[in-house]
């Protein structure tokens, strides 16, 4: 009686428990000056109501509470799902406080404690920075997140790209100036690097960094350092938008919200940083082929006991954190005794923030030639350990084979051909199968036939001697003749994809004004159009179309064709405007 009063205590006391589902502090800034007052927040986010007493910051020096008050919200989102109802309710309560710092100095606001049906739930705590004159924060900042600042010449490495915009801030990141930042920064990395991203578009997360809510983008890349030195890239500019608040001359104005917004644009800088780049130490081992990082393999045979002539297929993988062009190939050693046929390669690459994982499989045919027991000798791969600095080995283990001869007869008559047979076949002419006979040949090549296809190759001699002539009296004009292609030369470009947008529409407009615009700003060439009779509509229509590509680049996967068929239509007019 006594077990059974417990459980049932014990599920009366689960079904009615309060759920928190998060317990967090937070505030707007956290460089400030002595004197100052701050507004803290602490949320609590429980599935129903609860009745507790506002938590307390314990007394100090460094700051004082001037407030503290408590208010209460409720929320329920109801989702239908294949006929199916559920709802979930979310009910806020909030804890808000009016401090004031009185040193200069660092001070830590410790975490808030509450106790709710005898568990205890804490939040976390936040850094100020007070100082006489407190340092402006950017409300976008950029960091770089490297595995390491040294790494070695061919090992590739995962390089993040972290842009953070602080919430209510009123700052606004743009996609121009996203696409420049990042243009600018892979500019720079591709000198030293080959870069690869690992990703189409950046993921954006929301986080608590010391109490202060923040927009996080992250744009993952893999880069393999291409020389040994030290690298830097300094910092890079990045532009963003700022909303300003403005009352008008009326007081009023700004009691009942009669107030105007402008947009200015801002700059903040990412950091400068570095990177040590070492040459693989020496000295090396004789079969090292230049991999570094782990490689993988493993073996399987399909069956380890077969007649002579008969096939065995030996499959084995190798796997590995890097591209399949640095992971180098499998090879197996010569045996006279077997007849070792090319292998067949299956390649999946798997591509993540994480960084790319490849996966090679490999598929021999193996025939024995003889009666015997035989090893297949598949040689070891070394590969370099950046993390310890050794040089490692894998090995997919050692397989052996049993051919034995059994009924003779019944083998060579199903005796597969040898490598050598399989070559004498194909070299061979008399195996070459034809649909008609020699004689079929003399009676079609008649005499009358032979003396057209002589006239016909002496008219055809002729032709070409006057276009030679033609060519030599009246040479063109070099230049003429490439500005009349450079339009169906565009044009096919962009039809067919061989070149990007901008680089196909920029080559046809360095030949075309005879000047070279890969160079110029987006402004120049409206400029050069513009002295060559194209009017600004068009100019401007180009410039808005560039924009559109580099964007492209980076946000949601859209319509290439679409883009290569507005870039013809702007050609089209430009084509029809040039003078």
């Amino acid at each position: 009686m006594k077990k059974t009063l417990t459980i049932l205590l014990l599920c009366i006391n689960f079904l009615f428990a309060v759920e928190v589902k998060s317990f967090r502090m937070t505030t707007s800034s956290t460089n400030i000056s002595a004197g100052d007052v701050v507004r803290i927040e602490a949320e609590l986010v429980t599935d129903r109501r609860v009745s507790v007493n506002i938590p307390q910051f314990p007394q100090s020096q460094d700051y004082s509470v001037l407030s503290a008050n408590s208010s209460q919200s409720s929320s329920t989102s109801i989702s239908i799902v294949n006929g199916r109802r559920t709802s979930e309710n979310t009910v806020s309560t909030r804890f808000s406080y009016q401090i004031r710092f009185n040193s200069q100095k660092s001070v830590s606001l410790p975490p808030l404690s509450l106790t709710i049906d005898g568990k205890q739930f804490t939040s976390n705590g936040i850094a100020f920075n007070v100082s006489e004159t407190p340092v402006r924060e950017s409300p976008v900042s950029v960091r770089f997140i490297r595995e390491r600042s040294t790494i070695y010449k061919g090992e590739q490495a995962i390089l993040t790209i972290r842009i953070l915009v602080r919430a209510n801030a009123n700052a606004q990141l743009t996609n121009d100036g996203y696409v420049r930042f990042l243009n600018s920064i892979q500019e720079r990395l591709t000198e030293k690097f080959t870069l690869m991203p690992l990703s189409t578009s950046p993921q954006a997360t929301q986080e608590l960094i010391n109490g202060i809510p923040h927009t996080i983008y992250d744009l993952a890349f893999n880069i393999v350092p291409l020389d040994t030195g030290r690298i830097t890239i300094p910092a890079m500019p990045i532009s963003y938008l700022i909303e300003e608040r403005s009352g008008g001359r009326d007081p009023f104005d700004g009691f009942f919200g009669f107030s105007s917004v402008r947009q200015r644009q801002a700059t903040a800088n990412s950091p400068a940083f570095t990177y040590t780049i070492n040459a693989v130490p020496r000295p090396m081992p004789a079969n090292y082929t230049g991999i570094i990082g782990e490689i993988r393999l493993s073996g399987s045979l399909s069956r380890d006991s077969v007649a002579v002539g008969d096939a065995v297929t030996l499959r084995i993988t190798k796997s590995g954190r890097m591209p399949s062009s640095l992971m180098g190939e499998i090879e197996l050693g010569r045996n006279p005794d077997l007849d070792i046929f090319p292998p067949e390669r299956r390649i999946t690459t798997d591509t993540t923030a994480a960084g790319i994982n490849t996966r090679i499989q490999y598929s021999w045919l193996i025939m024995p030639r003889r009666e015997g027991e035989f090893t297949i000798p598949v040689r070891d791969i070394v590969w370099f350990d950046p993390n310890s600095a050794t040089f490692r080995t894998a090995s997919a283990g050692n397989f052996k084979i049993k051919a034995s001869g059994g009924n003779v007869e019944r083998v060579q008559a199903r005796r597969y051909l040898t490598q050598s047979e399989i070559a004498t076949l194909g070299d061979d002419i008399r195996y070459i199968k034809t649909s008609f006979s020699t004689n079929d040949i003399k009676e079609r090549f008649e005499r009358r036939t032979l003396l057209h296809l002589f006239l016909s190759a002496w008219i055809l001699a002729f032709i070409l001697i006057l276009i030679k002539l033609k060519l030599v009296l009246f040479p063109k004009n070099i230049h003429e003749e490439k500005r009349s292609k450079a339009y169906s030369a565009a044009v096919r470009a962009l039809n067919k994809n061989t070149a990007s947008e901008i680089s196909a529409i920029i080559k046809y407009l360095s030949t075309k004004t005879g000047k070279e615009c890969g160079s110029m700003k987006y402004d120049e060439i409206e400029k050069v159009l513009g002295e060559r009779k194209v009017k600004s509509e068009t100019c401007e229509k180009l410039t808005k179309y560039f924009r559109e590509v580099e964007m492209s680049r980076y946000a949601a996967a859209g319509s290439s064709k679409n883009l290569a068929k507005n870039g013809i239509e702007i050609l089209k007019q430009i084509e029809r405007e040039f003078k």
